[in-house]
């Protein structure tokens, strides 16, 4: 009979049993205030891909695609595309205080004093509008850097344009005609301004201007097109 080995003092390298003796995994506890709010996120990297992935699909709000009716797709055919127009790269517009108080009046009469600026109201609405080309703008009516355009470019829609959205605004062009609208629709203020800022008198003017000029060829074109 061979003998057996001696019994060494070195401990046997086991894989652990899985029963009772395995120590529990043990989710953290949150406050009851933090508990539904981070559970669902701060598990996701222990979670199965797949169904971390399910989860996550469930959560993502859904996209609702704009339902026109007749009407609505009409109208959307008639509009002139950017290529037959060109108009929103002709100027720049900002936003300013409506003419509430003297001083603000006063301060949107100083912007008529310079040509080439003009003033836009619609209801509540003010914008100080200056005329002047993009340099980018192609002579066929095309962005010259429609790859890289600003955000401000490719959030605007030719749908909702001062020409496809039948703009119901006033541009004013003059002091007179925005003193003219002062009397009408804020009469105090018109009146203190008459007392202390007055501009001179001025010929009314018969020739329009390089934006209305441009705003009449924009028509024109779409008439030539059927629109």
């Amino acid at each position: 009979m061979k003998a057996k080995p001696a019994a060494s003092n070195r401990p046997l390298r086991r894989a652990p049993k899985s029963g009772r003796n395995q120590p529990k995994l043990r989710r953290p506890s949150y406050p009851p205030a933090e508990r539904s709010s981070r559970t669902a996120r701060d598990f996701d990297a222990g979670a199965p891909a797949k169904a971390r992935d399910k989860r996550r699909a469930a959560e993502r709000p859904r996209l609702r695609l704009p339902v026109y009716g007749e009407a609505e797709i009409e109208s959307t055919a008639k509009a002139p595309s950017c290529a037959a127009c060109g108009l929103c790269c002709s100027y720049v517009a900002i936003e300013v205080d409506a003419p509430s108080t003297v001083k603000r009046a006063t301060q949107l009469l100083w912007y008529l004093y310079h040509d080439g600026v003009s003033l836009y109201e619609n209801g509540d609405e003010w914008m100080v509008q200056f005329e002047a080309n993009c340099r980018y703008l192609q002579p066929d009516y095309r962005c010259g850097i429609y790859a890289t355009r600003p955000h401000i470019c490719r959030e605007f829609s030719e749908q909702d344009c001062e020409i496809n959205s039948g703009d119901d605004g006033h541009t004013f062009y003059t002091p007179a005609e925005f003193l003219a609208h002062l009397k009408q629709q804020r009469p105090r203020v018109h009146t203190l301004i008459l007392k202390s800022f007055a501009p001179p008198d001025e010929p009314a003017r018969s020739v329009p201007t390089a934006f209305e000029r441009r705003v009449q060829a924009v028509r024109m074109r779409r008439a030539a097109l059927g629109l």
